[in-house]
């Protein structure tokens, strides 16, 4: 089975926090992948404050944005973009459609 994966960029962090500064640090861009807690089908909502603590200690300088799809992405906060490593599916962030970042990405 396909795991749904359709495209994808990479994103330099620098223009990651310029595209995030357009919007106020409270503002929901996305959501957690797993539930929290994961007995529940509810996924925690995840700000622009959110994302630009991820950059701080992220230990990059490109970000890796997967397409699933052509419908939504999954922001990975967890290594540089194309370096193999173990996932840590807790620094990735799902952005839907309805996400006012989304535009952006889909450009």
């Amino acid at each position: 089975m396909p795991n749904g994966r359709t495209g994808g960029l990479d994103l330099s962090v620098t223009d990651l926090r310029t595209l995030l500064a357009n919007y106020e640090a409270a503002t929901t861009i996305g959501h957690t992948l797993k539930p929290v807690p994961a007995s529940t089908p509810n996924r925690q909502p995840v700000t622009v404050a959110n994302v630009l603590e991820m950059l701080n200690v992220f230990p990059g300088t490109r970000v890796w944005i997967e397409e699933q799809d052509h419908r939504w992405f999954i922001v990975h906060l967890d290594a540089e973009a194309h370096i193999t490593s173990d996932p840590d599916i807790d620094k990735w962030v799902v952005i839907m459609p309805e996400s006012p970042i989304y535009s952006a990405l889909k450009r």
